[in-house]
């Protein structure tokens, strides 16, 4: 999806990207060079997160011939392959054994950010998932019309992690035959517990949101016992509905998109609050000298990086959420070094007052969360994949 603002459609913009490839493996194959290559998109290859100036176009991945042109063998068919890129608004950059593409043009590149920038935010859209991505929101935030766009069952989860991030416990709803309930937001005060009902509706504004719905919300409310009911909207209501919801002032509550946006500034504002609060001298040094019991947060993790060489990266999980942590990158202190060369050796992480040199924007990122088949947590960002550090030092050979 594009803004409305731009003159490039996405069937446009996905046609270029077609176009770029068919070319490419039909010259390729005429060279006996697509043996073991693949074409994929960044999203679905590096599972992470696009720029947002230098839009990644799509991914080349080969193990054979066509890796090593590409690295700088078979130099002639290098510049071949070189002449075929010319006329086209591309070119690629070797990045992690496969080869990226980039667009040289400034304003197809930036109509490109939005369309990848789109298809990240709807990637985002999991349960249990948002908690440290305040961007998301800002995108709906900025502009709620965005919202009729999603698929309906994004929509529901959007607005359920709305009220996560905000403290509600939520119950979505199986996304069909749910009996007119799309979520449930479970509220602890004490001893009192308060349910509410929730029915999400992605319309047009020019299919309005009649009575008979919003009375059988009501109605499920009376059925199931709960305390109140919510019906949230990207469209409108007719003038009767607005009459009837204020008729039970304590029981239902009508939302459209402006509130949607409302929320999504209140959960934004709170994500860069924490963000910023987690980055304190005061807290990142109390996080590593009492990390708490029950989190990662505290925690070292490791990278095996490097192309052509063996060396790791060491990172502080500075917030830890249920699928995705915030990382702090950290130098490193040799422990061993292979003189005279000092080429060769072993390292481990700064784990001292030294660590806040690394509090700058480049270092500190996040990274998706899960756990791996052998029980083991691992993450994934900036084309990284890291595990929790054993306290063992790491090996470096610079001369692999």
């Amino acid at each position: 999806m594009t803004d409305s603002s731009s003159p490039l459609t996405d069937a446009f913009l996905e046609q270029q990207i077609k176009d770029l490839q068919h070319l490419i493996i039909a010259w390729a194959r005429a060279k006996d060079l697509w043996t073991d290559a693949s074409f994929h998109s960044y999203l679905e290859w590096f599972d992470d997160e696009p720029s947002d100036t230098s839009a990644q176009i799509c991914v080349l991945v080969s193990d054979g011939m066509f890796l090593g042109m590409l690295d700088g063998f078979y130099g002639s068919l290098l510049d071949e392959f070189q002449s075929l890129l010319e006329p086209t608004p591309f070119y690629y950059e070797m990045e992690k054994r496969c080869a990226v593409f980039y667009c040289s043009d400034d304003a197809l590149n930036a109509t490109y950010v939005q369309y990848f920038e789109w298809r990240w935010i709807c990637k985002l859209i999991e349960p249990d998932y948002t908690g440290l991505y305040d961007e998301l929101y800002a995108y709906f935030r900025a502009d709620p019309s965005r919202l009729q766009a999603l698929h309906h069952r994004k929509l529901e989860i959007l607005v359920s992690e709305l009220f996560r991030n905000q403290g509600y416990q939520t119950i979505l709803g199986p996304g069909g035959n749910d009996g007119g309930v799309d979520l449930r937001l479970i509220q602890r005060s004490g001893i009192d517990t308060i349910t509410t009902l929730v029915q999400v509706k992605r319309y047009h504004a020019r299919l309005p949101i009649r009575l008979d719905a919003v009375a059988a919300l009501l109605g499920h409310l009376q059925d199931q016992q709960a305390d109140k009911g919510l019906f949230v909207t990207t469209s409108r209501y007719l003038p009767g509905v607005h009459g009837f919801a204020s008729r039970h002032p304590t029981k239902l509550q009508l939302a459209d998109s402006t509130n949607i946006a409302q929320w999504s500034g209140w959960v934004e504002n709170r994500i860069v609050r924490d963000k910023s609060q987690a980055l304190t001298d005061a807290a990142i040094l109390k996080l590593l000298k009492h990390p708490p019991a029950g989190s990662y947060a505290g925690r070292i993790a490791v990278a095996s990086v490097g192309y052509g060489i063996v060396d790791s990266e060491f990172c502080m999980i500075l917030i830890d959420e249920p699928h995705v942590v915030l990382l702090m990158r950290l130098s490193a202190d040799e422990t061993y070094l292979d003189h005279p060369y000092n080429t060769r050796g072993t390292a481990v992480p700064c784990q001292d007052e030294r660590i806040l040199q690394n509090k700058v924007r480049n270092h500190v990122f996040r990274a998706k969360k899960w756990k791996a088949e052998d029980g083991s947590i691992r993450f994934a960002g900036r084309q990284h994949h890291y595990w929790i550090w054993d306290g063992v030092p790491r090996y470096f050979d610079y001369n692999d």
